[in-house]
């Protein structure tokens, strides 16, 4: 905990002390600096002021997003680098600095600020999957006998319950309807719980989801694809702790029970792996390589098992460097929120050799 509390502080100071050495080195008045064909004094690099300007915005954006995680984190970074960029500029027209204002030099901080940003995805994003786990969920002590059931949020809609025992053996069923639920006693009672919209039981886990959110457009839509990439807060532990608790006391209480926990009217209506391709295979078609194919990559299904689907990645996807964010924040999401009956997207990509990767690793 020291640690973890250490690395936040960290964090914070050093994005603090990057915002001031901003401000210092744009005021510094212009007697201070000695400016000579488009370089800083011997460095007669073209444009190296607007170099310098998309470097310090990009250092702003890309440490405030390693603080700021939260649902609104993007956006506050966004306007507070617009306003610091503007600030500066301002600054710079003043008589005691005596430096021109630059537009083209705002455009520059504006650019860097978004490209941090995007870095912050691309090389801490992929490396940071949503919520680091709830650990055992329940009594703080128990006997040995007692399931042992931890919980580990997916992402802002839906949490895993990990059991250490088969609730329902080598099955699976998902309920989305209380109707269809009626005569399940584990899925009722799953989604009989408050927040709870479907459940998804396989063999020793349970995914319960709640509601989408309505989703936002424009620019506000896009700010908020950033935030879910930089670390979603309804994915964080704290957001699903009660409906863990909650979930974890119903299955616990399956597991105390002689009650078979679906119907066979329940397990009869599950579809088979076949069609779990085929609408797979139409997400895949439809949602995630039109995106994909513009780095010369694509996804396509190796083979359906049950309800975990496993792909491969091809082109410039194999050996690239963002593969685990595309697969978790395109391939896997698209599939999750389509496909809501799949447990796991599992990627067999040797991706040590990818020829022609639109990213190295």
């Amino acid at each position: 905990m020291r640690l973890l509390l250490a690395s936040s502080r960290f964090r914070l100071a050093s994005a603090a002390l990057w915002t001031v050495a901003i401000v210092v080195l744009c005021w510094i008045p212009k007697r201070g600096l000695s400016i000579a064909g488009g370089g800083f004094g011997f460095l007669a690099i073209p444009h190296l002021d607007k170099i310098a300007h998309t470097i310090m915005f990009a250092g702003f954006g890309f440490l405030w997003s390693r603080v700021l995680t939260g649902a609104r984190g993007p956006i506050t970074i966004v306007i507070a680098g617009v306003a610091l960029a503007i600030l500066t500029e301002l600054g710079q027209g003043l008589a005691i600095i005596g430096r021109a204002t630059d537009l083209e030099d705002g455009l520059a901080d504006v650019g860097g600020l978004f490209v941090g940003m995007l870095l912050a995805i691309a090389f801490v994003g992929g490396s940071k999957r949503s919520g680091s786990g709830l650990g055992v969920v329940g009594t703080t002590s128990k006997p040995e006998s007692e399931p042992r059931i931890v919980a580990e949020p997916i992402d802002g809609r839906r949490c895993r319950l990990r059991l250490d025992r088969p609730i329902l053996p080598d099955r699976w069923v998902y309920f989305a309807d209380p109707a269809d639920a009626a005569d399940s006693p584990l899925g009722a009672a799953l989604l009989a719980i408050d927040g709870v919209e479907t459940a998804l039981i396989a063999h020793d886990q349970v995914v319960v989801a709640r509601a989408a959110r309505p989703g936002r457009t424009g620019l506000a839509g896009a700010v908020e694809g950033l935030g879910r990439l930089l670390g979603d807060p309804d994915a964080s532990s704290d957001a699903w702790r009660a409906i863990a608790q909650s979930a974890a006391g119903v299955v616990r209480g399956q597991l105390g029970s002689n009650d078979p926990p679906v119907s066979p009217r329940a397990l009869a209506a599950v579809p088979t792996s076949d069609q779990l391709r085929r609408r797979i295979q139409r997400v895949l078609d439809e949602m995630v390589n039109p995106v994909v194919a513009s780095h010369g990559g694509g996804v396509s299904i190796h083979d359906v098992i049950d309800n975990v689907v496993y792909v491969r990645m091809s082109g410039g996807c194999q050996g690239c460097g963002l593969a685990d964010n595309t697969l978790r924040h395109g391939v896997e999401a698209a599939v999750r929120d389509e496909v809501p009956e799949i447990l796991d997207v599992v990627d067999l990509t040797d991706h040590s050799a990818g020829v022609n990767p639109w990213r190295k690793r």
